[in-house]
């Protein structure tokens, strides 16, 4: 079979698909723009706008996506094709993980990359070297172990988005980018109008990176003491991923524990214990997202429960 008809029984399938899938749309779809990118195209199809949700599902079925969105912004003219006569309305406040950007998943090679020869039917495992006969592509392998950590950061962000910025969850939608990570979109309407200042101070509270942890003596020590879950802030985050990991009774102790903590507690915890987790306090604290998608004010958008034209 070849490349061409390969792409037309994918399209078929693609476009069966579509007639039955129930695609998660904003209900604001009048002020949408949406876009797709054709099979065999390298470029996408912009700026354009429907009223309906059967008007978005008719169009697709008739000009099936390899992959498809619509904007993070809402506009007065969605269809404008410059930017500048969109009119501007707002835009929802957009978080990106992707597996391959967590260091978990790097320092346990659980990302890998692959060389693929559609016309020659070969995988390589060393995706620098092309194929002589053709060019091919490469490819990303993530382990469903890097997914699992993907889920937790995706599960973190909501945790501080609700607990320490005061978001309801009913302005949060997860969904799964089809491919390599998760996409976090928050509708609050308090939060639409945000610069791309605004939008980046907030990213970067969620990443916080290059945290402090206090240095205490114990029995001529310096130790770093874990943080406990009642510390809120960052503190806190780091406390609850730390639960994920320690089975050591007392450690877990410690970190659930609320008021004055004994010293005989403090003293009961293993001091080697202490110094192998504290190199790890910052690597809890951050939290891999991508700044740059955060700060995007008119962003395209994957649409939930579309197809992921790199997925498989």
């Amino acid at each position: 079979m070849s490349r061409q008809e390969k792409s037309s029984v994918l399209k078929d399938l693609f476009r069966e698909y579509y007639e039955k899938a129930d695609l998660d749309l904003p209900s604001d779809i009048e002020f949408r723009e949406f876009a797709y990118q054709p099979f065999d195209s390298e470029s996408y199809v912009r700026h354009l706008s429907f009223r309906t949700y059967d008007e978005v599902k008719n169009f697709f079925i008739q000009h099936v996506p390899l992959h498809l969105y619509f904007s993070s912004a809402t506009y007065l003219s969605p269809a404008a094709e410059d930017m500048e006569l969109k009119g501007w309305r707002g835009s929802d406040l957009l978080f990106d993980i992707d597996a391959d950007h967590i260091k978990k998943c790097v320092e346990n090679k659980l990302v890998k990359k692959f060389r693929i020869c559609p016309e020659c039917e070969i995988l390589s495992e060393e995706p620098e070297n092309e194929c002589p006969q053709c060019s091919g592509e490469t490819i990303d392998y993530i382990d469903p172990e890097c997914l699992k950590y993907a889920e937790e950061v995706a599960l973190d962000v909501v945790d501080v988005l609700v607990e320490e910025i005061g978001i309801d969850k009913r302005f949060i939608t997860v969904s799964f980018s089809g491919n390599r990570g998760f996409h976090i979109r928050v509708t609050d309407e308090r939060l639409r109008s945000l610069d791309r200042d605004s939008r980046r101070i907030i990213a970067g509270f969620i990443k916080a990176s290059n945290m402090y942890f206090p240095v205490i003596k114990i029995d001529e020590k310096d130790l770093v003491l874990p943080p406990r879950v009642i510390d809120g802030g960052v503190r806190r985050r780091v406390a609850n991923r730390l639960l994920r990991e320690i089975i050591e009774p007392e450690l877990r102790e410690y970190i659930l524990s609320s008021g004055h903590v004994k010293k005989d507690l403090i003293k009961r915890i293993d001091k080697e214990l202490l110094q192998r987790y504290s190199k790890y306090y910052s690597d809890y604290a951050e939290t891999p997202i991508d700044e740059m998608v955060t700060m995007d004010i008119s962003r395209l958008v994957r649409i939930p429960n579309s197809i992921n034209g790199k997925s498989g």
